[in-house]
């Protein structure tokens, strides 16, 4: 472990992201992005910040938007991956963070490339960094939201 600026990172994948989004021609915006340093594994936290932003592009709608933010709110770093992607299933919300878990093969997931395993390793890294990780879907906006605590 060692002092992580989020900020950083969330800065690195955003330009990242708008590579992996260009092509579909979806919009990345990174709507805040607050100072804040944890106590982690950089390469882990990019890992995550990466699958993530990754996701909000591939499983979106052409000409989407991707949405990402960084806030500190009562000792925690909070960081947001809003995409334009359709609702995933209110019953699929709560195994999403489970291994080989993926899409029901309609809309969603037509010709998407993946196992089932980025969410899983993303939650399994964000609860090795003393956080928590949550998704919420309705029509046309899904949210994933990391909560991780602030060094110091």
């Amino acid at each position: 472990c060692e002092p992580v600026a989020l900020e950083e990172l969330l800065r690195e994948c955003e330009e990242d992201a708008g590579v992996l989004a260009q092509p579909l021609g979806i919009a990345v915006t990174l709507e805040r992005c607050d100072a804040a340093t944890i106590s982690g594994d950089r390469h882990r936290l990019r890992q995550v910040l990466l699958n993530l932003t990754d996701n909000a592009a591939k499983y979106n709608r052409p000409g989407g938007r991707v949405v990402l933010s960084l806030e500190r709110a009562f000792g925690e770093a909070v960081l947001m991956i809003g995409n334009t992607g359709p609702q995933i299933p209110t019953e699929l919300q709560a195994r999403v963070f489970q291994r080989f878990v993926r899409g029901d093969g309609g809309e969603k997931t037509t010709g998407v490339e993946g196992s089932g395993l980025g969410l899983a390793i993303c939650k399994w890294i964000v609860e090795a960094h003393g956080g928590s990780i949550r998704l919420a879907s309705e029509p046309d906006w899904t949210t994933v939201t990391v909560r991780l605590p602030l060094a110091g």
